[in-house]
């Protein structure tokens, strides 16, 4: 209640305190949404996630108990669709054991993000964006969620030919020549194996191989 010109006036206090609250809570609520994406963490709820992902590929482990799925995420926010809007169209990594149906995230990446494929039973890798003339690739394992990000880069030389250049997940270098066309992996005899598949002038089916034992990878 307050005093105007001799004459006492009523101010809806309570609805404006209230209408603070409100507006306090959307804040919040933004404010949380945006400090999630900036950590790698879902913007939406699980239910949500129901609704409105797309799923764009699935692949089975090696030994057949765990499924690697990629979900396209919607832009949820709010306002005119710009740049920013575009590049908060996120990614979801999910595992799914197939025979209980049970789901849960392991990783979550922004626009040009690659297939997932499995190196053995614990581990998925998969490329990204970077630039020109590189390309980056994520190793995950789907077990503790750690992730670690090497680096490929590609050199023109002379005579039509390039030089590969591979920044792996544990800190080593490998240099070898062609272009990398297609990455992939195989397990055999227990054993996980990353390959590339390398296009190279003078020998034309030639390809790299690193065995993988989670903790290095040796060329082979």
């Amino acid at each position: 209640m307050i005093t105007v010109m001799g004459k006492t006036k009523i101010i809806p206090l309570v609805f404006t305190f209230a209408f603070g609250i409100l507006v306090g809570i959307e804040v919040s609520s933004l404010w949380t949404k945006a400090k999630n994406n900036i950590l790698g963490e879902s913007t939406v709820t699980y239910q949500e996630d129901k609704r409105q992902r797309k799923l764009v590929y699935q692949e089975i482990s090696p030994d057949s108990k765990r499924k690697i799925m990629l979900y396209e995420m919607p832009f949820l926010g709010r306002g005119e669709l710009d740049y920013r809007n575009y590049l908060s169209n996120q990614y979801l990594f999910a595992v799914e054991t197939p025979f209980s149906g049970r789901e849960y995230q392991v990783f979550i990446n922004d626009y040009k993000t690659g297939y997932p494929h499995w190196l053995g039973n614990e581990h998925i890798f998969f490329t990204g964006g970077c630039g020109t003339g590189c390309q980056t690739l994520h190793l995950v394992d789907v077990n503790s969620k750690e992730s670690r990000q090497g680096l490929l880069e590609f050199t023109p030389l002379q005579g039509n030919k390039t030089e590969s250049k591979f920044y792996d997940w544990f800190g080593q270098k490998f240099k070898f020549q062609g272009v990398i066309q297609h990455i992939q992996s195989a397990f055999l005899d227990n054993q996980a194996f990353l390959i590339f598949q390398l296009d190279n002038p003078d020998e034309p089916s030639s390809e790299q191989k690193f065995l993988f034992t989670k903790t290095q990878l040796k060329a082979l």
